[in-house]
């Protein structure tokens, strides 16, 4: 291992250099150009010569001393072709819409580099109100960055070991890092540092939503984000028992958390896999699925910590919840979820059931969520439709006090959705009624209007 953390340093160490010196190339030539690992120097004055001996630290083959081109500079700029070498084996490297992509020849190592950005305005408020207070008060137009990720993925020995670290630069942390051992399709282990398999709403990427953000479902009832171990594969791909199963062994206290807990969390989820094809965890069809793609999904979740809640932020306490002693809460989770893909259709949906013990009070809480979203490209059906054109409806409601009046909340939200370059590149405008049901009386509205840029390159 310490070989492969060897080589995943110095394959990040010589990207980062080489991005600074190829954006005048770049203009030169088209983006899929390739640096071809096996090409000679174009001349003596064009690249250093390459070194055959004992293996060393890859530098960027440039003239650190040369002076920056002028604007005006009237020679032309011409695309170099460099010969890189890192541990005795060359690689090859290219840009693309899918990032900056780095591989060995013999296509064992690879580096996916990417970063993204989501901005969002919204009006009059961005989070969702929760509470009678919060209804109708926020009257403040939200123009932010949303997000900002460093992505790096890829494998180390051929297909064996997959990997992926990403960071948050808004937040300033690391929000995923892990490594997926693929022993066989039916027997997988993942160990470090991601997003719990307890619901597909929060497995889903924020950059593959249908809808600006996720529903007002996801904040009650996440695993959100853990450290731990996971076994996972699949089963009897093809037939009609293709099915998937995800066992987890969790820290249980949150992002980047030291382990907290009595006891770790442990996260069920078996997944059928209805039509024998095995759909990938984003949200509207893209690809217009001749064949019909779907899954049925179950899950259950236990774990005994301070915290009810779990975000990005790391643990916290939902409303109604002061701050716990360590293990005071116990929570227990089910899950019910669909998805169906087919010809332009997707469909969504998840039910849950929570129930937090407090060891303390010696009260239980029992909650209550679910919701359905569906989305259509018409070009499906009217071709003079944009074919990057998609519209979706999603309702969803969370009763965070089963038998208990004046808590109940709703969300119909709808959006259009352009794919200029599928999740890669796209703009979200949607609009979406927020509402809390009052015993006795009408339900207090709110309206909410949000646009949004997600972009990865």
């Amino acid at each position: 291992m310490t070989k492969s953390f060897r080589i995943l340093h110095t394959t990040i160490r010589a990207a980062s250099m080489l991005l600074l010196a190829t954006p005048l190339a770049i203009a030169q030539e088209p983006a899929e150009a390739v640096l071809d690992a096996q090409a000679k120097p174009l001349s003596q004055e064009a690249a250093a010569p390459q070194e055959t001996e004992a293996p060393q630290e890859a530098t960027a083959p440039m003239d650190a001393t040369a002076a920056p081109l002028s604007p005006a500079a009237s020679a032309p700029v011409t695309w170099r072709t460099f010969q890189w070498t890192i541990v005795k084996t060359p690689f090859q490297m290219k840009y693309s819409r899918r990032g900056l992509e780095l591989q060995t020849n013999d296509g064992r190592h690879t580096s996916r580099i990417r970063w993204r950005l989501q901005v969002r305005g919204s009006k009059p408020f961005d989070a969702a109100p929760r509470r009678v207070s919060q209804f109708g008060e926020s009257d403040q137009d939200h123009l932010i960055m949303r997000r900002a990720r460093f992505k790096v993925e890829g494998r180390l020995f051929g297909p064996l070991v997959n990997y992926k670290f990403e960071h948050d630069l808004v937040a300033g942390k690391t929000i995923d890092l892990y490594f997926d051992f693929q022993l066989k399709p039916w027997l997988k282990i993942r160990a470090g540092q991601w997003k719990s398999h307890f619901s597909q709403e929060r497995v889903i990427s924020s950059g593959s939503q249908q809808f600006a953000e996720r529903s007002i479902v996801n904040r009650e009832f996440t695993a959100d984000r853990q450290s731990g171990a996971m076994l996972y594969g699949r089963l009897k791909p093809g037939t009609l028992a293709d099915s998937s199963y995800f066992f987890e062994i969790l820290g249980g206290s949150g992002i980047n958390s030291v382990y907290q807990a009595d006891s770790p969390m442990f996260v069920s989820r078996y997944q059928w896999n209805v039509f024998g094809r095995e759909p990938e965890f984003f949200s509207s069809d893209l690809e217009g699925a001749e064949k019909p793609e779907a899954f049925i999904g179950i899950s259950a979740l236990r774990n005994r910590s301070r915290f009810t809640r779990f975000s990005t932020s790391g643990g916290g306490q939902l409303d109604g919840f002061a701050a716990g002693a360590s293990n005071q809460y116990a929570l227990t989770q089910v899950n019910v979820e669909f998805l169906l893909k087919y010809r332009g259709l997707s469909i969504q949906n998840e039910n849950h059931w929570k129930n937090i013990r407090d060891s303390v009070k010696l009260t239980d809480t029992s909650m209550r969520g679910g919701y359905a979203q569906a989305g259509y490209f018409p070009h499906q059906v009217w071709t003079p439709f944009p074919k990057e054109v998609e519209l979706a409806y999603r309702y969803a409601f969370v009763d965070s006090r089963l038998g208990v009046p004046d808590d109940v909340r709703q969300e119909h939200t709808v959006a259009l959705n352009v794919f200029l370059e599928g999740h890669s590149n796209k703009f979200t405008i949607e609009a979406g009624r927020l509402s809390l049901a009052r015993a006795g009386m009408s339900d207090i509205p709110d309206f909410r209007y949000r646009i949004q840029w997600d972009v990865h390159y």
